[in-house]
């Protein structure tokens, strides 16, 4: 109990002292930068300021030209058109379906024997992943799927249980 009699109340000195938030010392015609000061304010922009803009402007247009051509490639999509005239008669890739895409792949390995009753769903989604891999790459515009989705989703795709398949 003495111990706690002993403790001043006086406040501790914070280790960084607070910013001042009291009146400022700037003059009062000061305005902050960036304040909105109407159209007539500003002085008008010179010729080699009106010419850097536009620069900007044109170099800022290639350089999203060049990252969607980028992504696009990346994605496995064609180039896109480079005139509006042909970018109307071009006819965009269309990816097939997942479900059908493993649809048609399974059958025919069920037909085949390649796949049988006692193909685990492990087995199974491994092999659709690997043939899926080899297909993009080949040029098939299917979406990429991994192999755990491949397997969460085999009965959604109605090919398990294997006997399910027709």
């Amino acid at each position: 109990m003495a111990k706690a009699a002993d403790k001043s109340t006086e406040k501790k000195q914070r280790a960084r002292p607070r910013r001042d938030t009291g009146p400022s010392d700037l003059p009062s015609s000061w305005v902050p930068r960036g304040a909105n000061l109407g159209p007539f304010d500003l002085p008008p922009l010179t010729p080699e300021q009106i010419e850097h803009r536009e620069k900007q402007a044109a170099a800022s247009k290639r350089l999203a030209r060049y990252v969607d051509a980028v992504n696009r490639v990346a994605v496995g999509l064609p180039p896109a058109p480079t005139t509006p005239a042909a970018s109307k008669t071009a006819n965009p890739v269309k990816l097939v379906k997942s479900k059908d895409w493993i649809l048609s792949l399974v059958k025919p390995w069920k037909k085949a024997g390649k796949i049988n009753d006692r193909t685990t769903q492990e087995t199974l989604s491994k092999i659709i992943a690997d043939e899926l891999s080899a297909e993009r790459a080949a040029g098939v515009p299917v979406r990429a799927l991994t192999q755990g989705y491949i397997r969460s989703h085999l009965a959604d795709f109605g090919i398990w249980p294997i006997s399910a398949i027709k």
